[in-house]
């Protein structure tokens, strides 16, 4: 008889803690609206490069980026608005290396955590949004100046 009620309270304690595991705060952001969150600026502030060939195959770097900075021909601006719309502003080198800040209207679209943007010619990129860390990232493939392949990952914050 003993045993039968230690096995009813170590079934009833497994039940309770069961139960309680089970109502965890994890959905504490089940109301987070990224397509009402989206809306602002956001800038790059760092990018990440992949390398995909080459003596330095599988090795990464970080680059920070800003307006003025060695990599500012990788600053990125979008600023998204309601109604779908979002201006992205950019700095482009011209065939004699200089910057230029460059402008353009473009639109997006909110599905789950990603955001696409699509340009006036129906080009559309994605950007991945991050919850945890609240930012935004652009992935590229290219060629360094030196015709090694590169994966890269943009990051923008509001």
């Amino acid at each position: 008889m003993k045993q039968l009620k230690n096995l009813s309270i170590f079934m009833l304690v497994a039940l309770m803690a069961a139960t309680f595991a089970s109502c965890s705060k994890d959905d504490d952001n089940a109301d987070f609206d990224l397509s009402r969150y989206i809306v602002g600026t956001w800038h790059s502030y760092k990018a990440v490069g992949y390398i995909q060939g080459g003596e330095y195959y599988g090795q990464s770097y970080e680059l920070a980026i800003d307006k003025t900075g060695q990599y500012a021909d990788s600053y990125v601006e979008c600023k998204f608005q309601e109604g779908n719309k979002v201006t992205v502003n950019a700095f482009k080198k011209d065939d004699n290396g200089i910057l230029h800040w460059e402008e353009e209207q473009d639109s997006y679209v909110v599905k789950g955590n990603v955001v696409t943007i699509t340009d006036a010619d129906g080009i559309g990129q994605d950007l991945m949004f991050d919850q945890k860390d609240n930012t935004l990232c652009l992935q590229a493939s290219g060629v360094s100046n030196e015709g090694i392949p590169v994966k890269i990952s943009i990051y923008l914050k509001k």
